[in-house]
């Protein structure tokens, strides 16, 4: 009893934030997953900005990547066990919402392919790099140190920190080899 009490409060509260009738929200969204989904991705707007304005097109594939890293969990502690419900849920979306996911989250696949272009550009990286298995890797990488915050209490820059170690071990196996 006290759970549907503590969800139906949940629910008024989303449909007053909404400016809706509570009993509209279920006839929008027809599952919970998805109207946490939706929820999550009011918020990928300020994330991009924040990230893209932080990673910048200068400075080596370490420095962008942990600029990326910082500025992403930064925005992201604020609402993190909003997102570990949402990426728990994930497994439960429909093939559209899924296609949805993917769709909404396009920006930051040309940001991170960006800053390991630019890395092969400047030859950090070797040229038979595959960017778009990296870009993959990285965001895998990205999405699970949530459960760092989660479930061990790391704040950003902890969770900063471990991204960027783990990206810097992917990364050398890419890494341009003396003279090659």
């Amino acid at each position: 009893a006290i759970r549907r009490r503590k969800r139906e409060q949940v629910l008024r509260d989303i449909a007053r934030r909404a400016d809706v009738a509570p009993g509209s929200v279920f006839t929008t969204f027809e599952t919970k997953a998805e109207l946490l989904q939706e929820i999550v991705f009011r918020r990928l707007g300020e994330l991009f900005e924040a990230v893209r304005g932080a990673v910048g097109a200068h400075g080596g594939v370490d420095q962008r990547f942990r600029a990326f890293a910082d500025a992403a969990y930064a925005h992201e502690v604020k609402e993190l066990r909003l997102l570990a419900d949402n990426i728990g849920a994930s497994w439960t979306w429909s093939a559209a919402a899924e296609a949805s996911n993917r769709e909404r989250m396009l920006p930051v696949f040309p940001l991170m392919a960006g800053i390991l272009s630019d890395a092969v550009a400047s030859e950090e990286l070797a040229p038979d790099t595959d960017i778009p298995l990296l870009c993959d890797v990285v965001f895998s990488c990205y999405l699970r140190t949530f459960r760092k915050g989660v479930f061990d209490g790391a704040d950003a820059a902890e969770m900063a920190g471990h991204l960027s170690r783990q990206i810097n071990m992917i990364l050398n196996g890419s890494r341009r080899k003396a003279g090659g």
